[in-house]
């Protein structure tokens, strides 16, 4: 529902613009897929996901999961390539492959067709991401404002260069926004459709990255805010009854047993029916028994219990012991510990004028229209409402900003500075924000004359006498 008035079903025109955008987007995607070498993660996504989904075949662990190569290796299911790599020619001048390297460019593997078909489904995934992005961009500012977001999705380098990848951020990014939309849904109003919608929505993240843990503390500042907004007066709550505290308690714990069954439920098939042959155990069993971190105490007795598969959590320790210390760069320097602004300097940089403009204006509509206003302005019928549309359009967009702020403050204290797209989850939620720009006075102005052009069109033709 928006927030601001009854919602309209998009018309023929606009369905026209957005199909424009996003052909204009997987053609972008198409063109960068279809003509770009590998990139250095992508053989071992690959090979990942095609050993995955081979049975008897040793499991080829990434420091990642299993959902998006998985995913990207589907196709592989049409044309099973050969995991078996030739034996390598020794020489004391060429260094030897890793294996994925070996399994991708093997004679008899068609790399070609790997790597397309893999950042194919890279691509089909990312335009489910644009549509998300219109859509919840359109319930919050209008048809305007979805299309403003749209646009900038489609026509963002980052996205376009991450989607034609057959990497696993995308579609973290996809996941992230997906969940987030769906626990708030289930703190909004419970019913059955909404908690499994969330359980099963933050278990598949759960098999994406291990970044999903974010996802916890996300979650916390929604559910804190629900908790504390549901002693407020329909109005304040966009309209509607918030659920009270016993029943966001049943359904979190509800929502959480779903997400492990759906988290088993990715892992399944690896461990039956492309399960692993007798001798072909995980591979790095090495680096993941060298670990000895904080968390190695609670993964064993997780590892134990059953609660958790034995596959995540192999990928969870190989994760903590193989991300302690990257190298980075920024501005001329080197570092192995990274640097807090790295993140906001990146994204900054590699953001187009546009965007940020978008941005500057989308917050500015929002200031006045969900602070100033409701503060300052108003009736006093208004405010004791809860500060009218502004107000409740300012507290429909608390799942954005926890998403954006946990994300970002994460990063910026991580050490793992090696490229913008370990930001990439920031980048939907701020896009659907950037759509508030048509909120500007200036966009009001806009759309208030053309829709009295259209209004006296419609006058005029009616009045013209009908033809004999």
């Amino acid at each position: 529902m928006p927030v601001e008035g009854p919602s309209t079903m998009p018309g023929a025109r606009e369905w026209m613009a957005v199909g424009t955008l996003l052909a204009a987007f997987l053609l972008a995607c198409l063109d960068h897929a279809l003509g770009t070498s590998p990139a250095f993660d992508e053989p071992f996504f690959l090979h990942s996901g095609a050993t995955n989904l081979t049975a008897g075949a040793p499991k080829l662990a990434t420091a990642n999961l299993v959902l998006a190569q998985n995913w990207m290796a589907l196709p592989m299911l049409l044309r099973r390539p050969h995991l078996e790599p030739l034996p390598e020619v020794e020489s004391g001048f060429v260094p030897p492959l890793e294996p994925s390297t070996r399994f991708l460019f093997d004679p008899r593997n068609d790399w070609r067709w790997i790597l397309r078909a893999g950042r194919l489904m890279n691509i089909l995934a990312a335009a489910g991401l644009g549509l998300l992005v219109w859509r919840w961009s359109r319930e919050l500012f209008g048809a305007e404002g979805g299309f403003i977001s749209l646009g900038l999705y489609c026509l963002s380098p980052t996205m376009v260069a991450n989607a034609s990848l057959a990497t696993v951020d995308l579609f973290t990014a996809l996941w992230f926004l997906v969940a987030v939309r769906a626990w708030w849904g289930m703190l909004s109003k419970v019913t059955l459709g909404s908690v499994l919608l969330a359980g099963i929505s933050a278990g598949l993240l759960a098999a994406t990255k291990i970044s999903a843990v974010l996802l916890v503390p996300v979650l916390m500042v929604m559910a804190a805010w629900r908790l504390w907004a549901a002693g407020f007066p329909p109005a304040f709550a966009a309209g509607r009854r918030l659920p009270g505290p016993g029943a966001l308690a049943v359904a979190l714990a509800a929502a959480v047993v779903v997400a492990v069954l759906a988290l088993w439920a990715c892992y399944l098939p690896q461990l039956t029916v492309f399960r692993a042959a007798p001798d072909g155990g995980l591979s790095f069993a090495h680096l993941v028994r060298a670990y000895s971190g904080a968390l190695a105490g609670p993964l064993d007795l997780l590892g134990r219990a059953g609660v958790f598969p034995e596959p995540w959590v192999h990928d969870v320790r190989l994760f903590l012991a193989t991300t302690s210390l990257r190298r980075a760069y920024l501005g001329g320097e080197y570092s192995v510990g990274g640097w807090w602004h790295f993140f906001p300097v990146a994204w900054f940089l590699k953001s187009p004028v546009p965007y940020l403009l978008a941005l500057l204006g989308a917050a500015a509509a929002l200031a006045w229209g969900c602070v100033i206003a409701p503060v300052f302005g108003g009736s006093p019928a208004s405010r004791a409402a809860g500060g009218g549309p502004g107000r409740r359009l300012a507290l429909e967009l608390v799942p954005l900003g926890a998403l954006t702020g946990v994300y970002l403050a994460a990063s910026m204290t991580s050490g793992l500075n090696i490229g913008l797209r370990h930001l990439l989850p920031v980048f939907p939620p701020l896009f659907i924000l950037a759509g508030a720009a048509a909120l500007l006075p200036v966009a009001r102005r806009w759309r208030d004359r053309k829709s009295t052009r259209l209004n006296s069109s419609h006058v005029s033709e009616s009045r013209m006498p009908s033809s004999a």
